[in-house]
């Protein structure tokens, strides 16, 4: 499912954090929706006291929920980009140890 086997999981010759980062990604947006979900709700009860507040309460729970999956997507990315160089940093460490050895 993960692209790793038993092996990779044991031994830290790959590293496993980089594959789990999607699925960390995904429970994330899905959190994100179900709290998107609540303060909309919480927008409509404050309507029964304030039109003007729960428009209000509304519009940021539809800004904040669009900021906030950008900047997990950012985050996530960026966590995808340390593990890249972490693999392409092993990848040069070992082409120069097969060059020094040739």
């Amino acid at each position: 499912m993960f692209g790793f086997t038993l092996k990779d999981f044991l031994g830290f010759e790959r590293m496993v954090a980089s594959s789990l980062v999607k699925l960390v990604y995904w429970i994330g947006i899905i959190l994100g929706g179900l709290a998107a979900i609540s303060q909309v709700f919480a927008a409509f009860g404050v309507m029964r006291y304030s039109f003007g507040g729960g428009i209000s309460y509304l519009l940021a729970a539809i800004v904040g929920t669009v900021i906030g999956v950008l900047f997990w997507r950012v985050l996530c990315e960026g966590m995808i980009i340390m593990f890249g160089i972490y693999d392409r940093l092993g990848e040069i460490k070992r082409d120069l140890a097969r060059g020094s050895q040739a």
